[in-house]
């Protein structure tokens, strides 16, 4: 306990009721409706010996007579005595005894050496991130012990939340507890904690008048009463009451996660979220309607991870927050390695998929009941796509809530209908970016559903292709090689050609309904493959059927289906099925509707659990003998309950467990035959003692019910027998001739450190190359591991450069450009060690391309003059490629130096030298050297230089060259008045946020707030440079942020001026430098030495026309704007462009 100030003496009236039974020692607490006091135990109490400290609870003494409020005191202890947690405080009796001549009840509870939360925050001030994570799990686990009894605190806040000086959380005062539903409150119950320190006002709480008194005196109590604030009936404190229970809805367990969210919110900032409210009136208005703010705003250094909990926990849709509190326990004790974390990290598509439609559909073990509105919506869909007008549907909500059993019920009414659809599909997973689930349904549409390690597989997919496809044979090559995995080319290559194929069985009269099943699991190529399907959709007889988490799975223009638990008549039908005729509960379904918050799968679990505790007998479909007297209940942990089934086997069954999640979540049964050595009957007699229920078997395939179950047979494993299954997993696989990356990851866990590396720097090239960020950085850490491990052989030594190389790579992609340097440099020493010069010169132009993105130009220039100089007189292949990349990047340098003559110089050489096959290297050169050509107000030529990239039959499947083709495109119809600049540019933001390519987008951006700046359109284009400036912030873009923060300076946004002096000086770049001087000469402020500056950025540098006129006009040379605007008029191709161009630069556009 705290020592920092005596207590008070314990009234003589509390010690003499308690005579001979407990010595009162000192009062440690007191609310607006009960004292606590810490007592010694004179005799034993229950299981308490003598001796024993505990905390004795008694009512004020102006309640002692207080029927109702003895009622809620009593029920509290009822609570308390049957609820066991150590993560609540323990009621260990209630008791009765004469206080000042009443018989009062009190009582007798845990006492606990600790501090309350608030007390904490006054003392410490905000917690370490850590330790709030901690505590935060901590209460969410008390929590979660309440609401599994079907009751909801209602007072969650820092007075009852104390903290040990073990740094454990306790939670008290259960007071206001009620089962789920309850309505009101009643105020006046005992806020007074035991263990809690008394006499201090709230730390970081908002101080808010008495509701009765509008502008009197703050409340300053601990917790501030429990109000009825407003006219609304409120149980608890206003400062923690979630925003539906102020709507006069009841409280419900997440409302609890809404107080806690709060709580936690003041553990991370050291204040309320809405602090600015003073009064009752406009804490009921942030709760209802005002977001809170983001924790980073406050508090700098909390993590993306935290700060996302804490938006999540104050979402005011209580089905937006997290399912219940052990969810969130576990998404704080697992932080950013937990499921949660990936699905908001999967909102960067870096995720994939790997099964496919034809074998997902779940054992029908129960009816369908309900879903009647959303399967109406569902068949509209399907009419409109058999009209030709596609549509996309997504079908979102949490686990359990039958997402995949609302598609299987429509899908299978749709198969028995007489023009059935055709269907295809997958479940989606972060496996190894092939661009699944759509890939496995190319090529199981095109072996007919036959195994695709079946004898000649892909080599009859190939046929099928030519012959169904209408398909050349190359193109049917590459398109099986795509939906194999196991093509080299480009993602967007592969992308496309999926598209394709997919599409053009939507093109006949026949709808094709693709469903993917986890789509918010993605990864970047089937995220390519949806965006194509979605905009081509309304075109063809397509239905696509996204199954997502409530927040997976955004798709533009999407019908979007969110799913909650039945209501109450769907419930009881859907609990009916389960039982035998007759044997079914209606008062027992009616409270599990209510307990299990009307999830089918909530009650499917109570019930299973339920047959192993013997109050039920059967199974799914005929559960009968119901015990007397059985309470609906959430099932325990299906962990535990799956370790005692796992424990019970023989263990030659074990092992068909452990060899099923070494291999993943779902596997092939031939491999995992071939893994445990025993006949495919043999493995499956042993799957099916689980009766579906954990794990299952159809059509080949074995999967997990859910991924904990893979997880927890893992962790079971001795570490021999882990390393030797994954050993013999590589084995098998290898042997069939599975990807690379798949091989090397098993022979990573293996421990096998030198085996793995060449399949992993496999996998670790593709991954780089289809720019999965996340995937690539992964592997980088994992490989490095190994490097780590291995002898300094001349071969491991040639890996070790190969993996330098890739890891800066993917480092680079990542936006760590200065890791991504060092990682180069390392790179560049190694390959001189080896004298490996081409890898050396490649180590340089990345370096290059890094020294670029930070800002150095003059260090990136003096590395690519090196490798200038080593490949000069050099005519190979791959020294032609190495020069193309460093010319282009050297030509694309000078054109931001505004060097513009020696910037065509390097980027014509650049296209003389690049390979004939390197399409993607080609286009980027052809994009440069329109942009050089532009820069020298060769606005005709620029535009012919483009109509050859669109030309160009690869340019349509590479994706980030056809973005910066709209991009450049746009601006260059910007500068020249040309019509569809605008929808270049808007099509290019569009594009790049969807794809997480934010450099792009940010561009495209400055250039549409540059159209409509000279258009005179301030407030569209301050939007659409300040979505430049996050564009470019996002993807460490500094030219594109300093670049549209001098636009938004001109324009008199002049927040974005602080710190951009120096991002110019370091940048040293004349059209920002110039830029910035025309600004503030705009507003005024121009500098001494402005001009003498501008007339020698004119003369040194050419500047981009708009900045070039600007400067003109500023030194007032008007004639010789004319004359510029005049002679770039002459050079443009057609009459119509002509006057465009004069209409806008002649007289209309402001510079």
């Amino acid at each position: 306990m705290p020592t920092e100030a005596e207590p008070p003496t314990p009234p003589a009236a509390a010690a003499s009721a308690l005579a001979g039974r407990f010595d009162l020692l000192q009062e440690i607490g007191a609310g607006s409706s009960g004292q606590v006091y810490r007592a010694r135990l004179l005799v034993p109490y229950g299981d308490l010996p003598a001796g024993h400290e505990v905390a004795v609870k008694f009512l004020r003494q102006e309640l002692l007579a207080d029927e109702k409020a003895q009622a809620r005191l009593f029920a509290e202890g009822e609570i308390g005595q049957a609820l066991r947690h150590p993560n609540v405080a323990a009621i260990h009796g209630v008791e009765t005894a004469e206080l000042l001549g009443v018989t009062t009840s009190y009582l007798v509870m845990e006492y606990i050496a600790g501090t309350t939360l608030r007390h904490f925050l006054a003392r410490s001030g905000a917690p370490v991130e850590d330790l709030t994570r901690r505590l935060g799990a901590d209460a969410a686990k008390g929590l979660w012990a309440l609401h599994r009894r079907g009751l909801v605190h209602r007072d969650v806040k820092p007075e009852n939340l104390i903290l040990t000086p073990q740094s454990e959380l306790k939670i008290v005062d259960l007071g206001l507890a009620r089962p789920f539903g309850a309505r009101g409150g009643g105020s006046g119950s005992p806020s007074a904690s035991p263990g809690a320190v008394p006499g201090s006002s709230p730390v970081g709480s908002p101080e808010i008048p008495s509701a009765s008194s509008p502008g009197g005196s703050p409340n300053r109590s601990t917790g501030g009463g429990r109000s009825s604030a407003g006219g609304i009936g409120l149980a608890g404190s206003l400062a923690y009451a979630a925003p539906e229970t102020l709507r006069g809805e009841p409280a419900s367990p997440r409302s609890d996660l809404y107080a806690l969210g709060i709580v936690l919110f003041e553990l991370t900032t050291g204040r309320h979220p809405f602090a600015q409210a003073t009064s009752p009136n406009t804490m009921i208005e942030a709760h209802l309607h005002e977001a809170p703010p983001r924790a980073s705003h406050l508090r700098a250094r909390v993590s993306p991870f935290l700060e996302q909990v804490l938006l999540d926990l104050l979402q005011k849709d209580p089905d937006q927050r997290p399912r219940d509190a052990n969810e969130l326990a576990r998404i704080l004790e697992q932080g950013e390695h937990s499921d949660y974390w990936r699905r908001h990290e999967a909102k960067a598509p870096v995720l994939a998929s790997s099964r496919r439609l034809l074998r997902m559909r779940r054992p029908a073990e129960t009816n369908f009941c309900g879903r009647r509105d959303e399967l109406a919506q569902l068949d509209e869909a399907m009419a409109s796509a058999r009209k030709g007008k596609g549509r996309v549907v997504v079908v979102a909500g949490p686990e359990g809530i039958g997402r995949r059993r609302l598609l299987d019920e429509a899908m299978q009414q749709w198969l028995d209908e007489r023009d059935s659809p055709l269907y295809l599909g997958g479940e989606a997973d972060s496996g190894f970016g092939h661009g699944e689930p759509f890939a496995s349904s190319v090529l199981d549409w095109l072996l007919r559903g036959d195994d695709r390690n079946s004898p000649n597989a892909l080599q009859r997919a190939q046929v099928a292709a030519r012959t169904l496809l209408n398909l050349d044979d190359g193109a049917a090559e590459a398109l099986v090689a795509a939906a194999a995995g196991t093509s080299t080319e480009a993602p967007e290559v592969r992308a496309n050609r999926l598209t394709s194929a997919l599409l053009q069985l939507g093109r006949k009269k026949q709808v094709l309904v693709l469903r993917v099943d986890r789509a918010e699991d993605l990864d970047t190529s089937g995220r390519m493959v949806l965006m194509r399907l979605a905009a081509a959709a309304p075109q063809h007889h397509l239905l696509l059927l996204l199954a997502a988490g409530v927040d997976g799975a955004p798709v533009v223009g999407a019908l979007r289906l969110e799913l909650t638990g039945l209501d109450e008549a769907a419930f009881l039908a859907f609990g009916a099925s389960l039982f035998r005729d007759g044997e079914s509960n209606e008062a027992f379904l009616r409270a599990a509707h209510q307990v299990l918050s009307g999830l089918p799968g909530n009650l499917l679990e109570a019930l299973d659990h339920m047959v192993q505790e013997g109050q039920l007998r059967g199974r799914a479909g005929d559960y009968h003998a119901l015990a007397d007297g059985a309470e609906p209940r959430p099932a325990p942990g299906h962990l535990e309950r799956f370790r005692a089934r796992v424990a019970g086997l023989e263990p030659a069954q074990r092992l068909v467990l452990s060899a099923a999640a070494v291999l993943g979540e779902r596997c092939e049964l031939g491999d995992l035959g071939a893994l445990v050595q025993a006949p495919e009957l043999s493995v499956l007699e042993t799957l099916s003692l689980f009766r579906g229920r954990i794990v299952r078997a159809q059509g080949g395939e074995v999967s997990f019910r859910h991924r904990d179950f893979q997880k927890a047979l893992l962790r079971e494993l001795p570490p021999a027998e882990h390393q030797r299954l994954h050993r013999a997993a590589a084995d098998v696989l290898e042997q069939r001739g599975a990807s690379r990356l798949e091989v090397g990851m098993h022979r990573s866990m293996a421990l096998d450190h030198e085996g793995c590396l060449d399949p992993l720097l496999d996998g670790l090239d593709d991954r780089v190359r289809a720019g999965s960020r996340r995937t690539a950085l992964r592997l980088v850490g994992r490989l490095g591991v190994h490097f780590a491990h291995v002898a300094a052989t001349l071969p491991n030594q040639r890996r070790q450069l190969r993996f330098l190389l890739l890891a800066a790579a993917a480092r680079a992609n990542a936006g760590m450009d200065e890791v991504a340097i060092r990682t180069y440099r390392q790179a560049e020493a190694l390959a001189r060690e080896l004298h490996d010069a081409d890898a050396s010169a490649k180590a340089r132009t990345g370096m290059a391309n890094g020294e670029l993105d930070c800002g150095r130009l003059m260090s990136a220039i003096a590395l690519l003059e090196s490798v200038h100089d080593d490949l000069a007189h050099r005519h190979d292949a791959a020294a032609d490629a190495l020069a193309a990349q460093a010319h282009g990047l050297h030509g694309r340098i000078l054109l931001y130096r505004g060097m513009a003559q020696d910037g065509l110089r390097h980027l014509q050489a650049a296209v003389n030298r690049v390979p004939l096959e390197a399409d993607d290297l080609r286009c980027h050169l052809l994009i440069d050297l329109a942009r050089v050509e532009a820069l020298n107000h060769l606005f005709g030529r620029a535009l012919n230089t483009l109509q050859e990239v669109e030309r160009e039959p690869a340019s349509r499947n590479l994706l980030r060259a056809r973005l910066r083709f709209h991009v450049y495109r746009g601006q260059m119809r910007a500068v020249v008045g040309a019509e569809g600049a605008g929808q270049d540019l808007r099509l290019a933001i569009d594009d790049a946020e969807r794809l997480s390519l934010p450099t792009y987008g940010a561009r495209a951006a400055v250039f549409l707030g540059e159209r409509l700046f000279w258009r005179r359109r301030d407030d569209e284009a301050i939007a659409a440079l300040q979505r430049a400036v996050a564009l470019a912030r996002a993807g460490n873009d500094r030219l594109g942020e300093a670049l549209a923060r001098t636009y938004l300076v001109r324009l008199g946004v002049l927040a974005h001026e602080d710190g951009l002096d120096a991002m110019v000086a370091q940048l040293e770049l004349p059209e920002i430098r110039a830029n910035l001087l025309l600004a503030r000469a705009a507003l005024g402020r121009a500098e001494p030495t402005t001009t003498e500056a501008l007339n020698e950025l004119l003369a040194s540098s050419v500047l981009p026309l708009s900045i070039e006129l600007r400067a003109l006009q500023w030194l007032d040379r008007p004639a010789a704007a004319r004359a510029l605007v005049r002679s770039i008029a002459e050079k443009l191709p057609t009459r119509t462009v002509r006057q465009g161009f004069l209409q806008l630069w002649g007289a209309g556009a402001r510079v």
